[in-house]
C-alpha cells in the first residue's frame, strides 16, 4: 500500500454541502494520511468533554455559519485543533456522510493524502495525536458487538493500542477499507479463523452440508473430499456432504 495508490482509490469530486440531513446538525472531519508507510491521523478526545469523551475520532468539528461550506470547516477545525494547515487543493476527495449514535451530527468526511506532514500541536479540544499505521490499522476491522449500537446499521469496531475506534469514526475508516477492496479481504480471513477455531475446539472434522458450484481452484490448504458427484454435466459439481480439512 502506498500513496499513489490510496490517492488513486481515495480520490473523487468534491461536492462540500450536504442538501438534505433532517433536525441533525452538520459537521465534517478531515481524513489525513501520509508518509511513504501511510500513516492515518487521528485524535483522542479529553475526557471531560459532554460530548464524546475519551473517544478517538478524527480532526474536524461544527459547522460554524461563517465557513462558507463544510469543506472549509474540516479545514478550520484541523487547525485549530492539531495545528496542521491543508489547502483545497490539497483535498483529494471525500467520502459518504455519517449519522452519530447519540449526538446528532450528519458529518461529511474529506480526505487529504500528502507525502508529510509538518509538526503538530494539540489544543485543549485534544487530549493526544495519534500516528496510526494505516494497514494494519485497517486489519482490525470487526463487526461491533455492543448491543446498544444496533440503532445504526452496519458498526464496526477498530482498534490501535488497545482502545476501541467506533461509530462514525469507524464507519467512516470501513468506506476506507471499501475502497481498498480489504473487507472482502477481512471476511474470507474470519471465516479462516473460525474453521481453524472449531478444529481445535474438536478433533473432528468439521463437516459442511452446502451445495456449491467450483468456480476456482481449491485453495492448497482446504482439502475437499467428495462423497457423491454429479456428472449429468461435467462443468458443474455438486456435493451432499463436503469434508473439510484445514492444513
Amino acid at each position: 500500500m502506498d500513496l499513489e495508490l490510496l490517492r488513486s482509490s481515495l480520490s473523487s469530486k468534491i461536492d462540500p454541502i450536504i442538501e438534505h440531513y433532517g433536525t441533525n446538525n452538520l459537521a465534517s472531519i478531515l481524513v489525513v494520511i501520509y508518509g511513504e508507510d501511510p500513516i492515518i491521523l487521528m485524535t483522542e478526545k479529553p475526557k471531560h468533554l459532554k460530548l464524546h469523551a475519551g473517544e478517538i475520532s478524527f480532526p474536524g468539528g461544527k459547522f460554524d455559519p461563517n465557513d462558507s461550506d463544510l469543506l472549509e470547516t474540516a479545514l478550520r477545525e484541523t487547525r485549530e485543533e492539531i495545528g496542521l494547515r491543508i489547502s483545497k487543493n490539497q483535498v483529494t476527495g471525500q467520502l459518504e456522510p455519517v449519522v452519530t449514535l447519540n449526538s446528532g451530527f450528519t458529518i461529511l468526511p474529506f480526505v487529504s493524502i500528502v507525502d508529510e506532514i509538518t509538526s503538530l500541536s494539540a489544543n485543549s479540544e485534544v487530549e493526544k495525536i495519534l500516528h496510526i499505521p494505516l494497514k494494519s490499522f485497517l486489519k482490525t476491522m470487526a463487526d461491533d458487538p455492543n448491543p446498544t449500537h444496533q440503532r445504526i446499521q452496519e458498526m464496526y469496531t477498530f482498534e490501535y493500542q488497545n482502545k476501541i475506534i467506533w461509530g462514525a469514526s469507524a464507519r467512516i475508516l470501513k468506506q476506507i477499507a471499501n475502497r481498498l477492496n480489504l473487507w472482502d479481504s477481512f471476511k474470507k480471513s474470519s471465516s479462516c479463523l473460525k474453521i481453524m477455531a472449531a478444529r481445535k475446539s474438536s478433533p473432528r472434522k468439521i463437516r459442511l452440508l452446502k451445495k456449491t458450484r467450483q468456480t476456482s481452484p481449491v485453495p492448497a490448504w482446504i482439502i475437499l473430499r467428495t462423497k457423491r458427484t454429479v456428472r449429468s454435466n461435467p462443468k458443474r459439481r455438486a456435493w451432499r456432504s463436503t469434508d473439510v480439512e484445514v492444513g
